[in-house]
C-alpha cells in the first residue's frame, strides 16, 4: 500500500521557489507592473549589466540586481527542498511520482499567484483601495 508523507518544509521551500520564479518573470516581462520600482530590482541605471564592475558581474552576481537575487533564492529553495526531501523516508517509486506531481502543482500554483498577483503593483493598489473602502464603510 502506498503511503505518501508530505514534508511541510519541502512544500514551503517549493512554494517559495515558485514565488521567486514569478518575481523573475515579472521583472523580465512586465517590469512596469513589478511592485518594487527601484533601479536595483529592475536592473536599470548603475545596476544595468553594462554599468557594473567586473566583480558584481562575475563574483557577486547573486546580489547585483533584483532578477539575479530572485534567481539565487529560487535555486537555493530547490536545493534545500531536495536536501530535505532526500532525507525524508520514501518507500516506493509510486510515492516519488505522487510527490513529484504534488510538488510540481504546488510550484506552478505559487508561480501563478506570484506572477499574476503578488509581484504586481495593480494587485496591491486594488488591496489598498479595497481596504480604504471597507474602512470608510465602517466609519459611517
Amino acid at each position: 500500500m502506498m503511503s505518501l508523507n508530505i514534508n511541510p518544509t519541502t512544500v514551503l521551500l517549493l512554494f517559495f521557489a515558485g514565488l521567486f520564479s514569478a518575481a523573475m518573470d515579472t521583472i523580465q516581462f512586465a517590469p512596469k507592473t513589478f511592485i518594487f520600482q527601484t533601479n536595483w530590482f529592475l536592473v536599470k541605471g548603475r545596476f544595468a549589466w553594462s554599468e557594473r564592475t567586473w566583480y558584481t558581474k562575475y563574483i557577486f552576481t547573486m546580489v547585483s540586481d533584483g532578477w539575479h537575487c530572485f534567481k539565487f533564492l529560487n535555486i537555493l529553495s530547490y536545493i534545500m527542498a531536495i536536501i530535505v526531501f532526500k532525507n525524508f523516508n520514501v518507500n516506493s517509486y509510486l510515492t516519488y511520482i505522487a510527490a513529484f506531481l504534488i510538488y510540481y502543482t504546488l510550484i506552478g500554483t505559487a508561480f501563478e499567484i506570484g506572477y499574476n498577483y503578488l509581484w504586481r503593483k495593480a494587485f496591491w493598489i486594488s488591496i489598498k483601495l479595497l481596504l480604504k473602502k471597507i474602512l470608510w464603510w465602517n466609519n459611517d
